[in-house]
Parts: C-alpha cells; structure tokens; sequence
C-alpha cells in the first residue's frame, strides 16, 4: 500500500467529534505487507492498524498482528505542513486524546523513515515497535505483547528524534489512573537507530524512547544483544526505559513469558517456542 497524510493497514483515522462513551474493538485482526509512506503537506501518521487514535475515542486492540514494513519517504523540499509530529509505529502511529488499551498483541518487521532531505523543518520525528507517539491527555494501557519491530531513524531536521522498541514516545499529561502504564511486555528486535546530521535531540531506548509524561513503566523485557544506536546496552531494570535485558535461550523459556510477564495460554501458544523464542496468538471468542 501506498499513501500519505493519515495511513494505516486497517483504519487511517479515528476520532468523535464530541465527548462519547462509544468503544471502538479490534480484535483478531493479522496484517502483513509494506506500506510505503510519502510525505504530504498534511498529518504525517502511519501505522500497521491505524494512522491515529484522535480525540474523545475510546480504543481496544487485543489479539492483533501486524507484520508490516513501513517505509517513510519524502520530497525534496525544506519545509512540511500539518502536524508537527511525524510519528509511525507496528500498531499505530499516534495516540492523541483518547483512552487505549492494548493487549495481546505483537508486531514484527520494519520501520525505516529517511528524512534526510528536510533541513528547514523544526519538526518531531518518532517510532515504536507498537505505538510512534502518545501525546494529548491520553490514558493508554499496552501490556501482555511484544515486537520484534527493527527501527531506523535518519533526518537533517532539528526537532526531537526518538526510537523506542515499544513506544517512540510518551509525552501525554494524563493524570487519571496514573495516565499510561506500558507493562509485562518484551522487545525482541535487533536494532533501533535514531540519527541526525544536524544535532538534533536524539534519543532512544529499549522500551521507551523519549518519557515526559505522567505514566508508569513496569515489567518489561529486552533481548540482550539489541543494538541502540549501535551500542548494546550495558544495564537495565525491568521499570526503566530499558528494560530488563534476557538472553536468547531465556526466551525460549515458557517461564519466562507466563511466570514472569504474566502471558495467559488463553491468548498465547508455546508450542514452538523452543525453536523460535516467540509465542504465536490464538484467536479470541466475541463473545
């Protein structure tokens, strides 16, 4: 697929015009692909399910798949128009003003965004393995998932640049119920590359890129051998951006994602899981 402004494999975007209590479910949905994205003078979102989650939206994703290889281009030009963030993420590319909850989920493939062109553009550039961007008094819960999503960041732009393995970036004031809380979930891809040629602020981190909101970071784990902007990192506790780091042979433990991250064999098959270290979905009743 090819497209630009708001874009997703499923939904591009989700919004209620006024204040509403209506819920909104994806549930056992598994999507595979590319999604080649061009930037346009409008909203630059793009995500495997959905572009954003906007205001007022009330959102369950649970028992989802998205192997998607999002790749991110754009013209030759100096300046950009529409929102001031560029985000894309494996589920979704931003989250803005709603309540979501993630559960039981998992993404794999790539996230490559080349924006080296733009050197006039102030602009924020974010992606995670499962959601780019969370902004705007939103309450998110992700828990119970994992990626193996590989991210590469390059621009000449002078705003904020982070990659995180979950979350690009959390920035949402949000104080109902602690506002996000990102937990009992692993990272298992091999890199997350954030670059800038012009200095801008760049960061990255296992889990979660860039943290400025109020929310809560609990449980979580990261292979050991990641590569963060070309360094393997040295520590990390399972509440930090990090994550806990666990080797290869560890995941391939049913111990390991049923004892220790709390994932139901309701949700999750292990079956092959001493061969490849992931476990695969089962699909979920309606009912």
């Amino acid at each position: 697929m090819t497209g630009s402004a708001h874009f997703g494999g499923v939904v591009g975007h989700i919004a209620n015009k006024t204040a509403s209590a209506t819920l909104y479910t994806l549930r056992n949905i598994s999507i595979t692909g590319n999604l080649n994205y061009k930037l346009s003078n409008q909203y630059l979102l793009a995500g495997g399910l959905i572009g954003e989650i906007g205001l007022n939206a009330t959102i369950l994703i649970e028992n989802c798949s998205s192997d998607i290889n999002i790749n991110v281009v754009e013209d030759d030009r100096t300046q950009g128009g529409g929102n001031n963030t560029r985000g894309f993420g494996g589920l979704i590319g931003k989250i803005g003003g709603s309540t979501t909850t993630i559960n039981n989920c998992r993404t794999g493939g790539e996230i490559t965004a080349d924006l080296s062109n733009n050197t006039a553009d102030a602009r924020v550039l974010v992606a995670g393995g499962i959601v780019g961007d969370i902004t705007d008094n939103s309450k998110v819960e992700i828990k119970n998932s994992y990626s193996t999503t590989d991210i590469n960041l390059k621009t000449a732009m002078s705003g904020l640049v982070a990659g995180g393995g979950l979350v690009g970036r959390y920035a949402s004031t949000n104080t109902t119920n602690g506002g996000a809380k990102i937990s009992d979930s692993a990272v298992l891809n091999e890199t997350i590359n954030a670059q800038s040629s012009n200095g801008s602020n760049i960061i990255a981190h296992r889990v979660v890129g860039y943290h400025s909101g109020n929310g809560q970071v609990a449980n979580n784990y990261a292979l050991s051998t990641m590569m963060v902007n070309g360094s393997v990192v040295s520590d990390g506790t399972a509440d930090s951006l990090d994550g806990l780091s666990k080797t290869a042979a560890e995941l391939k433990t049913k111990a390991t994602w049923v004892s220790d991250l709390k994932f139901s064999e309701d949700n999750w098959d292990f079956g092959n899981i001493t061969m490849d270290g992931y476990p695969t979905l089962r699909l979920k009743s309606s009912n």
